[in-house]
């Protein structure tokens, strides 16, 4: 089939790769192997977890991307006291979106992602907290 002739439907990935999450040190962990290329993986520490997913709730209604999400947490107000760093990178939000479309709290649409109820912090925490314990 050419490239003029698909259909959104008859499309597959551009790299076909298998992912897998594991929780270690309370970060969430995503491994990659990509059908090419080398393997790699990416963390989100708890924090930064707890953070993106107020975020993604807080933007339900207008849905966000990967960029959008981690701006809301890196934009939200601090203490005058506290100098850490950013509470999330876009790393962290990569990890994190990608961890809700695999557990199915999510769907896209656009471009753009969508929560999908209003449970969905409890929802995502439940998910990470149960990878923590049953791997």
């Amino acid at each position: 089939m050419s490239k003029l002739t698909q259909t959104a439907g008859d499309r597959t990935p551009a790299t076909e790769r298998d992912e897998a999450f594991a929780v270690e040190n309370d970060c969430l962990v995503r491994r990659v192997r990509p059908r090419c290329g080398r393997p790699y993986k990416h963390a989100c520490p708890l924090d930064a977890y707890r953070e993106l997913t107020w975020a993604a709730f807080d933007l339900a209604a207008s849905g966000f991307t990967t960029e959008t999400l981690a701006d809301e947490v890196r934009n939200r107000p601090r203490e005058e006291h506290d100098d850490r760093k950013p509470w999330a990178s876009y790393t962290n939000a990569a990890v994190a979106v990608a961890f809700w479309k695999d557990r199915g709290l999510i769907h896209t649409h656009l471009r753009r992602n969508y929560v999908d109820d209003e449970y969905f912090y409890e929802d995502a925490m439940i998910e990470f907290h149960a990878l923590a314990e049953n791997g």
